[in-house]
């Protein structure tokens, strides 16, 4: 092999590397979503909310709660996840992981 040779295998395996670290990358960061479950209860009477909104503020990621208020969505910890429910006002609540 010449030196021009050479150099092009450096350069495609340095190429090779990067994308592969990226790819790694891109994993990891996804691996970090967490599921989070929940309930969904009027503050005053204690009743589920039944067909509440949640999602993560700023993304297109939502659920809506089931016959007991239950719910369960993927949020990183930092999201704001917000319920929305017919005749309450709107609640934002930042998702800290483990609380």
């Amino acid at each position: 092999m010449n030196s021009k040779e050479d150099v092009n295998s450096m350069k495609i395996k340095m190429k090779l590397t990067f994308l592969i670290t990226c790819i790694l990358g891109i994993q990891i960061m996804v691996a970090q979503t967490t599921q989070v479950s929940g309930k969904i209860t009027d503050a005053e009477t204690g009743d589920p909310l039944i067909v509440a909104q949640v999602f993560v503020k700023g993304t297109f990621v939502g659920t809506t709660t089931d016959d007991q208020g239950a719910f369960t969505i993927e949020a990183n910890a930092g999201d704001i996840l917000m319920v929305a429910y017919i005749g309450y006002k709107t609640k934002e609540v930042v998702f800290e992981e483990g609380v």
